[in-house]
Order: C-alpha cells, then sequence, then structure tokens
C-alpha cells in the first residue's frame, strides 16, 4: 500500500515548471523559438527584462540545452541580485545544475530558507537529488510527500523522477511505492538508456519480491545487450545474486568483475571494486586485495563502497600481521606486503604491535638497519611512557646486535622516565650497562649494576670485566655465578662449565696462583667428566701459563664475543624487551650471517 501524500494537489496552473508551457515550448521549430525568445529578452526594457531572461531559460532547459540555460539564469541573477531568491529561478537553476550532473551547486539552490523550503515542488527536486546521493530514505519520503506535482509534470521530467523514486522505495525495501512509479515509467520509457534503466528497476523489484531466477536472468540479458552504464550495473547484481545463490563461483565472479572494472568507470566501479577487493581477500589474494582497495581510494575516496572496503582492508591488514591468518605468509612476502601497503596499518596498539611484529621478521632476516629504523619511527613518533620505554628496550638490543653500542646507549638515555615498571626498567638498566661496557667505561657500567643482586646482573658483570680484561675480578666474579655447584650432586652443565673455564683462564692470566688453585680443587672431579677435561686439565695446570698450547688456547676464548649469550639470558627473562635472536652463521660465511653482533664484547686480550 502506498501512503498518501502529504499535501493535497497542487494545480498545475501554480507549479513553477507549468506542463503546458513546457510542452509548447518542445513543439514545432524549437530553434526559431529558442531564436524568438533571445531576441525577446535582448529587446525588452530593464522592468521586463528579468521576466523576459526567465522565459529564455525555461525555453532552453525545457528543450535539453541545460548549460545554455545555467548560463543564461546566472547572468540574469548577477544584473538583477533580486532574483536569487526567488523560487521559479531557484528551481530552474537546481534543475539546469542536476541535469549536468553538478548535484552540489543544485543543493545550494534546493536548500532555501522559510516558505520556499515547504514547497512541494521544491521538495520533489530535493528529493531526486537526494536519491542520487543515496539518501534513500529521505528521497522516498519526499517523493511520496510532493507525489501529486510529480504526476502533474510534463513526462520528460517525470521519467528521471518515477525512475529515482523507484530505485530509492527498492533500496528501503518499499516494493509498493516502487511497483507504483515503475508502472508510471512504462509509458514514458522510450529512449534506449530509460528503457534499459527501467528492465533493470523491474529486475531489482522481482529480486525484492522474492523472484530471483527471474531476477538474474534479467540482469543477464541487461548485462549483455543493455548500454553500457545501466549493463555495468546489471553486471554487478548478476554477481551479487549468483554469489547469494551459490550459482556462481567466487572464480568465476572475480573474473566478471575484473572485466567489469577495465571496461567501465564511474559510481559502479567503485563498487566493483569494493566486491573484487572482498573476493581477492577470501581467496587469500592479498596482493591484489590490497593493490584494489589503494585504486579505490585514489579513484573513488569519498564513495561510501570505498569507505567500507578501506575499513575491511585495514581489519585484514591487522589479522595477517596479528593472527594466525597469515600464517602461510614468509618472511619476506609479509615484509614485501608490508612496505608495498602499509597505509593500511591500523592507528593505535594494532598498528604499533604490527610495527613491532615486522621489526623481529626483520631482525630474523639479518635486516637490522631496516628494523632499526621501524623501531625508530615508533621510539620517536608514535608511542609514550612504558610503551614507549619498553619499545626503546628493544630498539636497543638490536643496535646492540648491529655493533652500535652508541646508538643503544643514546636510545636509553633519551627514553628515560622517573617512574617505571620495575621488569622495564629493570631491563633498560642491563641494556645500558652492556652498551657502557661496549664503549669502554667499565667503571661506570659496573657502578651502574651496584645493588643489582639478580642472575643477569651477576653474569653481565663477569663479561663486563672479562672484556674489560681486569682477570683478578672476571675470575672472582665467574666462580662467585658458580656458587656452591662444585659439591652439589649431579654434572655441570655447558654454561656452568663455561664459567668454570673463564675462571681458570681470568686466574692464570691474572696469575693468581693460590685462586687458580682453589678453583682446581674444587672443580677437577666434576670437570674430569666433561668435554672439556683436557682443556680444564691444562689450563688449570701449574705454570700452565708459559706454554705455547696455553696461549693457544687462551687466544680462541678471549676473542669469543660475549654479546650472544648475554641478550640470549636478556631475551629469556624480558622476551616483551628484547628483539629475536639474528640468524647463525652459514656455512658459506654469507651476509646476514655471524655473530649477533660483531666484535662485540670489548677488545680481545692480547
Amino acid at each position: 500500500m502506498v501512503e498518501a501524500p502529504e499535501a493535497g494537489p497542487k494545480a498545475a496552473s501554480t507549479l513553477m515548471v507549468q506542463p503546458e508551457r513546457w510542452a509548447e515550448d518542445q513543439r514545432g521549430d524549437v530553434r526559431a523559438r529558442i531564436h524568438a525568445a533571445e531576441a525577446a529578452a535582448a529587446a525588452a526594457e530593464r522592468p521586463a527584462r528579468s521576466a523576459a531572461r526567465i522565459d529564455l531559460a525555461r525555453v532552453l532547459l525545457a528543450n535539453g540545452f541545460s548549460a545554455e540555460a545555467s548560463g543564461v539564469l546566472n547572468y540574469a541573477t548577477r544584473e538583477d541580485p533580486t532574483l536569487a531568491s526567488q523560487a521559479p529561478v531557484r528551481l530552474l537553476s537546481a534543475i539546469a545544475a542536476l541535469r549536468m550532473g553538478q548535484d552540489a551547486r543544485a543543493a545550494g539552490f534546493l536548500n532555501p530558507d522559510g516558505k520556499q523550503a515547504l514547497d512541494p515542488e521544491m521538495r520533489l527536486w530535493r528529493g531526486y537529488l537526494d536519491a542520487r546521493a543515496r539518501r534513500s530514505g529521505q528521497a522516498l519520503a519526499a517523493f511520496k510527500a510532493a507525489l501529486p506535482v510529480l504526476e502533474a509534470y510534463p513526462d520528460d521530467l517525470q521519467l528521471p523522477l518515477y525512475l529515482a523514486g523507484a530505485e530509492a522505495a527498492l533500496e528501503v525495501k518499499d516494493p509498493a511505492f516502487a511497483q507504483r512509479a515503475l508502472t508510471a515509467a512504462t509509458p514514458l520509457a522510450e529512449a534506449p538508456l530509460p528503457r534499459d534503466r527501467l528492465a533493470f528497476l523491474k529486475a531489482r523489484f522481482a529480486e525484492a519480491i522474492g523472484q530471483e531466477a527471474e531476477a538474474r536472468r534479467a540482469y543477464q540479458q541487461i548485462s549483455e545487450t543493455g548500454v553500457p552504464p545501466v549493463a555495468a550495473e546489471a553486471t554487478l547484481r548478476l554477481v551479487d545474486a549468483g554469489r547469494a545463490a551459490g550459482t556462481m563461483t567466487p572464480e568465476a565472479a572475480i573474473d566478471r568483475l575484473e572485466r567489469l572494472t577495465l571496461i567501465w568507470h564511474g559510481d559502479t566501479e567503485a563498487e566493483a571494486l569494493a566486491r573484487l577487493g572482498r573476493l581477492y581477500a577470501g581467496a587469500g589474494r592479498w596482493r591484489d586485495a590490497f593493490a584494489t582497495a589503494r585504486k579505490a581510494n585514489r579513484l573513488y575516496p569519498d564513495h561510501p563502497a570505498t569507505r567500507g572496503l578501506h575499513d575491511d582492508t585495514v581489519a585484514l591488514f591487522s589479522a595477517l600481521f596479528l593472527s594466525d591468518k597469515g600464517a602461510s605468509l614468509g618472511r619476506i612476502e609479509a615484509l614485501a606486503l608490508f612496505y608495498d601497503f602499509k597505509e593500511f596499518t591500523p592507528v593505535g596498539r594494532q598498528g604499533d604491535e604490527i610495527v613491532r611484529r615486522l621489526a623481529d621478521r626483520l631482525v630474523a632476516l639479518d635486516l637490522l638497519d631496516a628494523a632499526g629504523d621501524l623501531l625508530q619511527h615508533q621510539v620517536d613518533n608514535r608511542l609514550t611512557g612504558a610503551a614507549r620505554a619498553s619499545v626503546a628496550a628493544r630498539l636497543a638490543t638490536v643496535r646492540l646486535m648491529e655493533g652500535e653500542p652508541l646508538k643503544a646507549l643514546k636510545v636509553i638515555q633519551n627514553t628515560r622516565l622517573p617512574e617505571l615498571p620495575a621488569p622495564i626498567r629493570d631491563a633498560r638498566l642491563l641494556l645500558e650497562a652492556r652498551a657502557l661496557s661496549d664503549l669502554s667505561r667499565t667503571d661506570l657500567a659496573l657502578e651502574l649494576l651496584d645493588g643489582n643482586a639478580s642472575a643477569e646482573a651477576a653474569h653481565l658483570r663477569g663479561d663486563i670485566l672479562w672484556g674489560a680484561r681486569r682477570w683478578r675480578e672476571a675470575g672472582e666474579a665467574h666462580e662467585t655465578l658458580l656458587g656452591t655447584r662444585w659439591r652439589d650432586p649431579g654434572p655441570l652443565s655447558d654454561a656452568e662449565r663455561n664459567d668454570v673455564m673463564r675462571a681458570a683462564i681470568s686466574y692464570a692470566l691474572a696469575e693468581d696462583t693460590l685462586s687458580l688453585d682453589r678453583l682446581r680443587t674444587k672443580y677437577t672431579p666434576k670437570m674430569a667428566d666433561s668435554p672439556d677435561a683436557r682443556t680444564f686439565g691444562l689450563v688449570a695446570a701449574p705454570n700452565a701459563a708459559a706454554t705455547a698450547a696455553f696461549r693457544s688456547l687462551v687466544r680462541q676464548a678471549t676473542s669469543a664475543e660475549t654479546l650472544t649469550e648475554f641478550l640470549r639470558a636478556y631475551r629469556a627473562r624480558y622476551p616483551e624487551s628484547a628483539a629475536p635472536e639474528r640468524p647463525r652463521p652459514g656455512p658459506d660465511g654469507t651476509p646476514g650471517t655471524g655473530p649477533e653482533a660483531r666484535g662485540a664484547g670489548g677488545p680481545a686480550p692480547g
């Protein structure tokens, strides 16, 4: 049932677009009629000049010369500013602008103040403008309210208005008004474009009332034989209907939409790109999905379909890098997607987490410079507070792996805060001490660790003293790390055997015979059953320092860097404030392999 209009019928003689005068202007020799109106406007005296110019604009508009009519009306209002507020001039100007596709300009004419805003004829054209802008609810209300005006209009004006009303009704699921509008438009649609448009809307009506098979047949026919703009819309609806009914595979839908976007541009292309992007995503064609969304953003940034696709693409980007959805992506492919389409990085915490994970992938590929740049951008531009301090610690680990302790020190110092959660504060302290040690600022590094009784600090203190060649203190530090393991049951672990060896080498180099004897007495039984038995026996033997074998062994031991073990222990204790381990060396020594920091750990003792 169609709702009754809000106001009673408006007499045709009172309309601003008078049907009889409009039809008369289209009869006979149109060129002669236009010339006569031009001559009348040119010859008119000043009091009658404005009316003559409006008559000329009406004649031009009735015969399809919209641009010329608009020019006449603009000139008339410039010469007589009072015309700008008159409803007939505003309405004729709006119709001319709408016919030229200048919807924004038409809106300025159709939004007057006072009584003009309530005029049903003005409201009818505002409804038409709303329909073109896809404000279907407002459009349908306006068409219903102004239906008597529409029914009194000339045929060539009725047709686009009825078609727009039918489309608005279909959008808001009002099939009764849609049927009424389509029935009224049927005898008026003679030219190919409106005829095909009418057939397309009838197919949509059939779909709306449950006749899906009939609608799909009509869409198929229109897509093959209709005029291009309507055929493009029919192709879109055919894809939607086929996918909804399960009669069209995703591959077939992609093929149709790809061809459509190649041969047609405009609003329909924006809709096609939105559907195509989602189909690519559903098929796991991530690069195609992102490229399609980028194209839509570039060509139709303000279209509702583009905005929806952009939101979906941002969610897809997030899911690929933060969930199992992207588990099949290789490291290089994931990085390539990020760098090629980083405009889809979500804002806020999700975006920051994506960047951190990508930095980890870069480290795993031994691309430390790129990882450092990503994290540096986060620290400098995106983060604040404890989150910034934690990411700065992660960045410092990358700088240490690069062999850039000064950069590591600066990033820690530049992000210092008076109050931080204990885990972040302790992690940063260890990194700062390690950077100071690698810069040969041993006393400052040790001072920083004073009072820190953690196992990580104790190991780092031993590394610092070892790297500084302070042999007696280094031996004591490594022996202290062992505690009472010499009398505890069970074999020594690899790390414990390493501490025993370092303590022994340190005492030997310091020529501290008493300490070396004590260490030998404690650990000979446990070391005797280990893979390092022969080496320990050589290092811990009396007067071993004078032998060539000892000197060769010491050169190997003291040239080994200590950063790898430090970072491994650091990662285990503070995983949120650490970058992952860089790749281990390959057999051919190719770039991107090698220890975590070449030459790190202080100078090798002579």
